[in-house]
Order: structure tokens, then sequence, then C-alpha cells
């Protein structure tokens, strides 16, 4: 039982050391913003160019689409249980993202035509996977894509991180799954090519901003160490510790008059 409570203080105390995790509270705040205007938002401008007619629908692409929201679950928990700034960095990449996205979103409105017909879509694993994502979302709010967006930033995070920035593999896995995830946009027909491009450029403010501005690595940098006091700025010669050791513990009371008598005689030697 006794373990158990220390336990359970120590995974309290962790916590209560990173309130700093609250800031993925802010997803609320997203979610509902999206929501609405998903959900309300008339007189959308058309987003569809020649190009998004000839790209295929690829329902297989539907995996790395929605694995995207388990890659920012992880990229929360990772950073979090690593550093501070890293998490810090993190949130600031992702919500600065979504943010820039959503403002377009709000006064620049836009919607997709490019949704295939019924029986194209598919009844398989994948089909019914593509067939839940079109029923619990409108063809709106999609300039700039925020699937890559997000992606792009994630990723940027994740591989310049202190944790993650010698790991070879993680440089090599992280950008091919982002571009999966960039292309599963246009091959299910959830985005047009444009809002893939847009997202490419948007990406580009976030990261600086958040990189330079809000979370710079400088605030975090430790402190130099400083440097020791010296215990006195005129240390007792050697010499005379030891005189003082060695001397007897009575001599103080018979050098009183020899050092008067010595004083005395120089007085006379100046007078004569």
């Amino acid at each position: 039982m006794k373990e158990n409570s220390l336990t359970w203080e120590k995974i309290k105390n962790f916590f209560l050391e990173r309130k700093y995790g609250l800031w993925v509270l802010l997803w609320i705040v997203q979610v509902v913003w999206y929501f609405v205007l998903n959900t309300y938002q008339t007189g959308s401008h058309l987003i569809h160019i020649p190009l998004d007619d000839k790209i295929p629908y690829i329902k297989y692409f539907v995996i790395p689409y929605v694995l995207w929201y388990a890659y920012i679950v992880f990229a929360h928990i990772w950073t979090y249980f690593h550093s501070k700034r890293e998490f810090l960095l993190m949130c600031s990449l992702i919500f600065l993202s979504n943010f820039l996205s959503m403002l377009v979103c709000t006064f620049y409105p836009s919607m997709h035509d490019l949704r295939p017909a019924e029986e194209m879509i598919g009844t398989d694993f994948f089909g019914s996977i593509v067939r839940w994502l079109y029923g619990t979302e409108n063809p709106y709010c999609i300039l700039p894509s925020q699937h890559c967006m997000l992606a792009i930033a994630i990723t940027f995070g994740l591989i310049t991180s202190d944790s993650l920035k010698n790991n070879l593999a993680v440089k090599i896995v992280l950008p091919i799954y982002t571009v999966l995830v960039m292309l599963s946009t246009v091959f299910i027909k959830q985005h047009s090519i444009v809002d893939v491009f847009a997202a490419m450029v948007m990406c580009i403010p976030a990261i600086l901003i958040s990189n330079f501005a809000i979370v710079p690595k400088r605030r975090f940098m430790d402190a130099p160490a400083a440097e020791p006091i010296p215990a006195t700025d005129s240390p007792i010669p050697a010499e005379a510790v030891v005189a003082a050791e060695v001397a007897p513990a009575d001599d103080g009371a018979e050098a009183l008059p020899e050092s008067a008598e010595v004083a005395a005689d120089e007085v006379k030697d100046t007078e004569g």
C-alpha cells in the first residue's frame, strides 16, 4: 500500500512540475472553430483546377490520412516527456499553423466538388473508412490543407528536436510519411492540389515565427556557471601560519615587555 502511495505521489509531482502541458487545451478552440465553419459556413469559393481532374482516386491512401490524427497525439506526448522547450515549440508549430489556416478559412470560405461518385468509393475496408470520412465532414474549409500544414510542421519539430535530431531513421521515415499525408489529401479527394501548395507556403511563416520568436532556443539555454569566489583577497602567508602553530602559548605575555624595551632603546638612540 505504501509503495502504491509513493508511486501516485511521483506521478502527481511529475505532472505538477509540467503544467505547461495544459497548452493542449487549445485543441478545444481549434475543434469548435473548425466544426462551426465546416457545418454552417456558406458562400464558399470553389477550389478546383484542371490538374485536380487528372489525379486519380486511390482509396488506399486513406491509411496515412487517418494516421495523421495519431501523429499529432504522438508529437504532443513525445515532446512532453522529453523537454519543456520541445513541447512548447511543438504546441506553437501546431496551433499557429491551425490558427493561420482557420483565419484564411474564416475570411476566405472555400469548398471543393472533387469527391467521386458513390459507386467508385468502394465497399471494402478502405472504402468504408473513406465513406466514414465523407460522412463526418463537409467538403468545406479546405484552403489551406490543415493535414498538410500540420504534417510538415510536426515533422520539422521532431527531426530538429534535441531528442531525435541525431536519429537517422527518424530523418528518413518522418519526411516520407509527411509526403504520403500530402498525397493522401488529393488521392482520396479531400483536397484540391491548390490546398496542398497553399499549405506548403503557409507553414513557412508558422515554422519561422515559432522557432525564432515564440520559442527561441536561446531562452532555454543553460546559464553559464558562476566562477568560484576566493576565500580572501590577501591570503595569510604559510610562514606566518607555521610560526603561529609552533609558538608557545605563553610567549605572548613575554613578548610585550621585550618589544617595549626595544622601542625605548630606539627612542633613546634617536634623542642622542
